[in-house]
């Protein structure tokens, strides 16, 4: 799913801000650094995989006040739920690292 979801992400977005949700304070930086890359500005908030959708909404509007173009949900473990969350406070694209990945998958051997 990372390759997956790092390689759409890099053809969606070659230069800018990319906004990244972690699942732990300590990833922010690790976890940042692993997709930066020339051209590209990395901003990250973390957000616990159990988060409830008033968590999720916080999170987003944090990340919001740091403009991204992209968003990247990077842990399988996000859901939906929290991805919708997550939109509604976000006026940009966001990737769902489980669907993302399932639609993909799914283009391949359909």
């Amino acid at each position: 799913p990372s390759a997956v979801l790092s390689g759409l992400a890099n053809g969606l977005l070659p230069a800018g801000r990319l906004g990244l949700f972690v699942p732990l304070p300590a990833q922010v930086r690790g976890l940042a650094g692993k997709w930066l890359r020339p051209g590209l500005e990395v901003v990250a908030e973390p957000l616990l995989p159990l988060a409830d959708a008033a968590e999720a909404e916080a999170a987003a509007e944090r990340l919001a006040r740091r403009r991204p173009d992209l968003v990247v949900m990077d842990c399988i473990s996000y859901t939906p739920a929290q991805r919708d969350a997550v939109r509604r406070r976000l006026a940009c694209p966001v990737l769902l690292a489980i669907s993302t990945t399932a639609a993909v998958l799914r283009e391949m051997f359909a």
